[in-house]
């Protein structure tokens, strides 16, 4: 086991489960850099799977993280995951399309070069729209969540926690 999971795991609850939190933040605010310079097709899904990881850990450390971030955080981040779920299908129907030409036979694929058109033009609308109206609320979203800054100090200790780690 590497020293940082050590000292982890040897930190207070609330410590340790902002420590975690913030480095789900930092995975997401890589993939939303992705996301906004389409550099790679997998970064909707990391930045998507980064947002759940953290919205549970939020939701599963929220006796030690609940006076440090809001309420109101923790529905925009929600909500944010939300909006992104219109891309990812898109993503994946698009994907599924093209698989699917190995699996029709010859003769009957007439229309998928229209279905593989319009599934793409709807994923590059969806992402288009991502990229203007959902990632760049990621930001100011983050700046709020960095600012909380949760720490053992500030949110004390779940109701009968107990003080070891």
């Amino acid at each position: 086991m590497t020293e940082d999971r050590v000292a982890l795991l040897r930190a207070p609850a609330a410590r340790a489960a902002a420590r975690v939190a913030l480095n789900l933040l930092d995975a997401a605010h890589a993939a939303e850099q992705r996301v906004r310079e389409r550099t790679d097709d997998e970064a909707l899904h990391d930045f998507r799977v980064a947002l759940r990881r953290m919205r549970s850990t939020l939701r599963g450390f929220r006796a030690y993280l609940d006076q440090a971030i809001p309420k109101k955080v923790r529905t925009d981040l929600r909500d944010l995951a939300r909006a992104t779920t219109a891309g990812r299908d898109a993503e994946v129907l698009a994907t599924w399309a093209r698989d699917l030409e190995t699996q029709v036979p010859p003769a009957k694929r007439a229309g998928l070069p229209w279905l593989h058109a319009r599934l793409a033009a709807r994923r590059d609308r969806v992402y288009e729209e991502l990229r203007r109206d959902v990632v760049p609320g990621f930001g100011n979203l983050e700046r709020r969540l960095r600012k909380a800054r949760p720490s053992a100090r500030r949110t004390g200790r779940a109701t009968g926690a107990s003080s070891r780690p």
